[in-house]
């Protein structure tokens, strides 16, 4: 563990290696090691947020992916269903559904949680901030727009980028 200039301490740790494409004179590939950093202004947060990329790292998950953006997940899955003989209907629904979680769209889908999409749907159900002066949206559109995030933490965790749908908890309200 290295103390940065700016106070705050940074540790490397190893999640995985890769190949090279290159062999040693024995024939063996020649892997580099993938390192990731944490950061964090005490010894004590660091070592956690190390002992969290260990445990992730170790179960085969794919660290680095759920840094990407539910923005770009759910773009994968539009692009994904595509590819299917899908109506034109039901894709301009799912852009739809975008737009509506609009307010979880750049958060980094290993960090979206149950409170997120909470105060995502009952946003929409009521239209507080940000969705003030519109009408609200019913219940059957509000239970699509769950369950389009749900598909989309589901192809997060068929990538190994997540470990946990928080859309499987999300109770629409009336």
């Amino acid at each position: 563990m290295k103390k940065q200039k700016d106070g705050c301490y940074r540790k490397q740790i190893t999640v995985g290696h890769k190949d090279t494409g290159k062999v040693d004179k024995n024939g063996n590939p020649i892997r580099k090691s993938i390192i990731k950093s944490v950061r964090g202004k005490i010894i004590a947060e660091v070592e956690e947020k190390a002992r969290k990329l260990k445990i992730q790292s170790g179960k085969g998950m794919d660290v680095f992916a759920a840094e990407d953006s539910f923005r770009q997940w759910a773009r994968m899955y539009l692009d994904e269903r595509k590819l299917e003989d899908l109506s034109p209907n039901y894709l301009d629904h799912m852009e739809q559904c975008i737009k509506h979680l609009e307010p979880i769209m750049d958060i980094p889908i290993g960090k979206v949680d149950i409170q997120h999409l909470k105060n995502t749907i009952n946003g929409l159900s009521s239209r507080v901030e940000p969705y003030a002066g519109q009408r609200p949206l019913a219940k059957r559109t509000l239970t699509g727009i769950n369950q389009f995030a749900k598909r989309v933490f589901n192809l997060a965790i068929e990538y190994r980028a997540i470990d946990f749908n928080p859309a499987n908890f999300e109770v629409i309200p009336k």
